[in-house]
């Protein structure tokens, strides 16, 4: 997992460098982009609650590739700061909060109560992954760890978004199954509220994951 990771974050890299360049010779700020960024999952939300998943994924991903430029072109442009790095990682959660909030309003909006519910934790367990690994790192102890980091989670809602085209195919034979064998049952866009479970199940690994390896290291150097 780690080795995909790093190999993804290359490739992505690469092709944000000749961007990088471009903001800083045209000296856009690092702050600049964030906002930016924080607009497009602002808009992201708006998408999906109009049920507009495919454009919502798009922006979800566009948001995502903005998150990683502003890092890049601060550090490009010696722009680096410690209220850039707090500013900027305030607008991720609330952007964050924003794209779940979509989602679940949208499912609340189509009768999808427990899949509303699902969404409620699975944003909980997002913050929480960050929140451990800011708490981590104010202790200096690097903690990108775990099945389901920010990337993870921006790249699967993103795809989800843009795959609920496949409900349509996936929904009648679930339901004549289910009609078949008298269960009760409710059809929420598939791909989105798979995706929403998987977060909702794999944030409390991360979790744990990042909670091991922060024991670890304590141990490793000592620390009280």
């Amino acid at each position: 997992m780690v080795f995909i990771r790093g190999t993804v974050e290359r490739l992505i890299g690469r092709f944000l460098m000749p961007l990088v360049t471009v903001a800083a010779r045209v000296e856009i700020t690092p702050n600049a982009i964030s906002t930016g960024g924080f607009v497009g999952n602002l808009t992201a939300a708006v998408l999906i609650f109009f049920g507009h998943f495919i454009l919502g994924g798009i922006m979800v991903w566009l948001a995502g590739l903005m998150d990683m430029l502003d890092g890049k072109v601060a550090r490009f442009t010696h722009r680096e700061s410690v209220y850039g790095a707090v500013y900027d990682a305030t607008l991720d959660r609330v952007g964050e909060i924003a794209i779940y909030t979509g989602i679940g309003a949208y499912l609340i909006v189509h009768g999808q109560y427990i899949s509303a519910f699902v969404a409620v934790i699975a944003t909980g367990g997002s913050l929480l992954i960050s929140y451990v690994r800011a708490r981590a790192e104010s202790y200096n102890i690097p903690c990108a760890v775990g099945v389901l980091c920010r990337g993870e989670r921006v790249f699967l809602i993103g795809l989800a978004l843009i795959l609920n085209f496949l409900s349509r195919f996936l929904n009648p034979p679930i339901h004549h199954f289910l009609t078949f064998v008298h269960l009760p049952h409710r059809f929420p866009p598939m791909p989105v509220t798979l995706i929403i479970f998987a977060i909702a199940i794999l944030s409390p690994v991360t979790i744990a994951q990042r909670l091991l390896y922060i024991k670890e290291k304590q141990q490793l150097k000592g620390i009280e």
